[in-house]
């Protein structure tokens, strides 16, 4: 018997004592002993008062007795539902199971299911089997700890995406870039520089001077406008090289320096 029950059964064995025959026939005898209604009238009032309150008291005892009995015993109804319903709970845990060392073996499901029987149930409550207790609490800790893991999971995965992410761009990117000569019908020169890593990004100067800084900047600026998405560095890649161009060069990029000029940061 639990704490809970031996409580509730002092508590019976209590209000019995002092609601039996022999108090109450005390009391009787000791009004009509006093042969005056006005003495008896206090004595009448506390018995009868004393009967009310332990009759309140007994139905509260009798309440609590079959809450606890309802925690444990389980009725007929319930004990059908749960044959039908059982294995669907058990097969949604498998699914959640660790497949290379499962916990819900062949073994175990059929032990487990083959308590869910209305004539075995019945059975191990008689013996004071706790159904809510051995199987229902256990799956509760389970549901508990599967979702825990699940979210413990998703959170981990979130960091390391977002710190793989704050990995992926380097301080500082390099990019060839072929620079060329135009000549427009008036004779004027304008130099023109090319990225092909960017569709043969264009900057015009007719400087050749100013088109490595104009590069930066206006690379800079495009990256800004694109969510800093940006193509790795074609440093080591020869084949950029445009052998028709007037000239080469290297532009480089440094990449903390254009977020924190154009003030946003990078889109993941």
């Amino acid at each position: 018997m639990n704490s809970v029950l031996m409580v509730l059964a002092s508590k019976l064995s209590a209000l019995i004592t002092t609601t039996s025959e022999e108090y109450v026939s005390a009391k009787m005898s000791e009004a009509k002993a006093t042969k005056d209604f006005n003495k008896a009238l206090p004595i009448y009032s506390e018995l009868i008062n004393k009967l009310l309150n332990d009759k309140q008291e007994a139905i509260t005892v009798a309440s609590q007795y079959r809450a606890e009995l309802d925690k444990t015993f389980l009725p007929d109804t319930d004990i059908k539902y749960l044959e039908t319903t059982f294995s669907k709970l058990i097969k949604l845990f498998e699914k959640f199971d660790n497949k290379e060392s499962p916990t819900f073996t062949a073994e175990l499901v059929e032990q487990i299911n083959g308590l869910i029987n209305t004539e075995t149930l019945k059975s191990m409550q008689l013996l004071g089997f706790d159904f809510k207790s051995a199987i229902g609490k256990p799956i509760t800790l389970g549901v508990e700890k599967l979702i825990k893991n699940k979210f413990e999971l998703m959170i981990s995965a979130s960091k390391s995406s977002n710190e793989s992410s704050d990995k992926h761009i380097p301080d500082m990117y390099v990019y060839h870039a072929n620079i060329y000569k135009e000549i427009d019908q008036g004779g004027i020169i304008e130099y023109v520089l090319k990225i092909p890593a960017y569709n043969n990004f264009p900057v015009k100067s007719p400087n050749p001077g100013e088109l490595e800084s104009r590069a930066i900047n206006s690379l800079a600026f495009f990256l800004f406008q694109n969510g800093w998405t940006i193509f790795p560095s074609d440093f080591a890649n020869n084949s950029v090289i445009d052998k028709e161009a007037f000239t080469h060069t290297l532009i480089t990029i440094d990449m903390n320096y254009a977020r924190r000029n154009y003030g946003v940061p990078e889109t993941k």
